[in-house]
């Protein structure tokens, strides 16, 4: 199973979390990209079967470039 884990962090803290949830995928499930919101190309994403978004909430909403990121986001299945 390929899966992915796709973090925005402002203070580190979302960043630990997706740590440590990639951590816990590679122990149960086996290999887990971790990579930063700001690196992530949401068309290039249709080969996972797991991907899991985080990010910080800001005024009871998510941050712009995660809104605009999840926006541009399609899968195709091959």
């Amino acid at each position: 199973m390929k899966s992915i884990v796709i973090y925005f962090s402002q203070t580190g803290n979302t960043g630990k979390i997706a740590g440590a949830i990639q951590s816990g995928i590679e122990q149960t499930a086996g290999s887990c990209d971790l990579i930063k919101i700001r690196d992530a190309n949401p068309k290039g994403l249709g080969d996972y079967d797991i991907i899991g978004l985080g990010s910080p909430v800001m005024h009871f909403e998510e941050p712009g470039n995660v809104r605009a990121f999840y926006q541009r986001f399609t899968i195709r299945r091959r």
